[in-house]
């Protein structure tokens, strides 16, 4: 282990940074902790450059709250919203900000009064979904300038190539989704229902999809529950929005179905779908992503039935009997049909087509007469 403590006070920006970058990689062979990670980068930039404040801000609630982690100098601010000063500002664009001089820059957030210049730079975990901020503060206006701005968006991609598993939020997420399906099954089966949302996590990671992304997917039959026992848009909020953020909930908005439909009309079964199947044109991004992996883990679910059964017409059964309507592989292609029509041309939906393909065929092979794909 390298513990030598650098002092870069004096040599070029690019050249010290490259010297910080390499000193890092041999401090921190093997160590996959985020924390440990942050508090020994915090350590060694503080010392190298002589700054008055060196450290990170930690996302807590995904577009509303950071706060306080690893750092070198005085008390730090411990809770900063999305937004505000520096570090909010660059949480909330996700893009690096300058300021020679923090005297000059709206709604500063005064933390040390000695600070007088400042550069904050966001951190990206391996799913692109943004994890920290690391702030640094000066005693000196204009202290810094393109060449740090690099150098420590170089330093902080080491985050981005951490494999340590799923993030803290997928896994409260998991937790929260076993809890909640703790006494389900799959209908028909003694199988756990609850192996649907590591699945659909797996499959959205698979992907490298960010963490609202695996997040919404890990909850989305949470939600369609709640809705389904009539849950508000403050009981969903309270329930699902304030834990996960904003984000999930808007991704699950579209692709979940309604009991009524926008003039509080109650909806049979077949209109539920159907309605359901309108707005998934107008989900964002991550709400199509979800939709996907859904019906990928569904179709892919029973196409495993259907191959290791001695009972193919039972499986078949009561595939048709959980989806409703026409049935499972109706469904599923309807979907499947429904995300091309939106334009959504993402990688998943190759896979998506390959698996209906097959289950069409299996299912034709089980019943001759079921419906084929166009």
């Amino acid at each position: 282990m390298a513990e030598a403590t650098l002092d870069l006070r004096g040599m070029p920006r690019a050249a010290a940074y490259a010297q910080v970058d390499a000193h890092l990689d041999a401090v921190l062979e093997g160590i996959t902790d985020r924390v440990a990670i942050m508090s020994t980068m915090s350590a060694v930039l503080h010392h190298a450059f002589g700054f008055l404040w060196t450290g990170f801000y930690q996302v807590a609630v995904p577009g509303r709250q950071l706060v306080v982690g690893p750092y070198q100098g005085t008390l730090g601010c411990l809770t900063i919203e999305f937004g505000r000063g520096v570090c909010g500002r660059a949480a909330e664009t996700g893009e690096t900000i300058v300021v020679p001089n923090v005297q000059e820059f709206p709604d500063h957030i005064v933390c040390d009064a000695r600070a007088q210049s400042e550069i904050v730079v966001p951190v990206f975990g391996p799913g692109i979904e943004l994890i920290a901020v690391l702030d640094i503060d000066s005693e000196t206006n204009d202290t810094f300038g393109d060449e740090d701005a690099a150098g420590l968006e170089m330093l902080v991609q080491r985050f981005a190539r951490l494999k340590t598993g799923y993030s803290d939020r997928i896994n409260h997420a998991l937790a929260f989704a076993a809890k909640h399906h703790d006494q389900q099954v799959r209908r028909g089966t003694r199988l756990p229902y609850v192996t649907a949302a590591p699945n659909v996590a797996v499959i959205l990671s698979r992907y490298g999809r960010d963490d609202d992304t695996v997040v919404a997917g890990v909850l989305r039959d949470v939600v369609q529950d709640y809705v389904r026992d009539g849950a508000t848009e403050d009981v969903l909020n309270a329930r699902v929005g304030e834990k996960f953020g904003p984000a999930v909930l808007a991704a699950l908005s579209s692709v979940v179905e309604r009991r009524t439909d926008d003039d509080d009309v109650e909806l049979s079964s077949d209109e539920r779908k159907a309605d359901l199947l309108g707005r998934i044109g107008g989900a964002d991004e991550r709400g199509r992503w979800v939709m996907a992996a859904v019906i990928l883990h569904a179709a892919g679910t029973l196409l495993a039935d259907l191959t290791r059964t001695r009972f193919p017409d039972d499986v078949v059964s009561q595939a048709n009997a959980l989806a409703g309507g026409d049935g499972a592989f109706p469904w599923f292609h309807s979907v499947c049909i429904r995300l091309v029509q939106a334009g959504f041309e993402a990688p998943i939906m190759d896979e998506l087509g390959a698996m209906i393909r097959a289950l069409g065929k299996r299912c034709l092979d089980v019943h001759p007469g079921a419906p084929r794909l166009r």
